[in-house]
C-alpha cells in the first residue's frame, strides 16, 4: 500500500514538471546527473526538494535512473538530514522510510 503511495506521488510529481515546461528537456544525461548529485547534497528547503523532484522527473521521461550509485555519500548525508529534522514528528519513521524509498527507486 505505501509502495502504491509513492508511486501515485512520483506520477503526480512528473505531472507538475510537465505542466511547468520540462526544464531540463534539453540537458545532457551527464548534466542531468551531476545536478542531481548537487541538489542532493544541498538538500535544505522546499526549493532544492522541488529541484530534485524536478531532475528525478526527467530522468523518468527518459526512462532512465538518477546516478544514485555515483551518489551514495549524498544520499546518507540527505538521509541523515530528514532524520535530524524529522525527528519530533508523529509520523517520522514512515517519512524517513518513504524518503529512504524514494532515494533507492527514483522511478519507481
Amino acid at each position: 500500500m505505501a509502495e502504491a503511495f509513492l508511486l501515485s506521488e512520483l506520477m503526480d510529481e512528473t505531472s507538475s514538471y510537465l505542466q511547468r515546461g520540462r526544464q531540463f528537456r534539453g540537458e545532457h544525461v551527464d548534466t542531468l546527473g551531476t545536478r542531481w548529485v548537487v541538489a542532493l547534497a544541498n538538500a535544505e528547503d522546499e526549493q532544492v526538494s522541488r529541484l530534485i523532484a524536478d531532475l528525478e522527473a526527467e530522468f523518468r521521461l527518459r526512462e532512465m535512473k538518477p546516478p544514485v550509485e555515483a551518489a551514495q555519500p549524498e544520499m546518507v548525508q540527505a538521509l541523515r538530514r530528514v532524520r535530524l529534522r524529522n525527528a519530533e514528528e508523529p509520523l517520522f519513521e514512515e517519512r524517513v522510510n518513504a524518503f529512504e524509498w524514494r532515494l533507492r527507486n527514483p522511478n519507481g
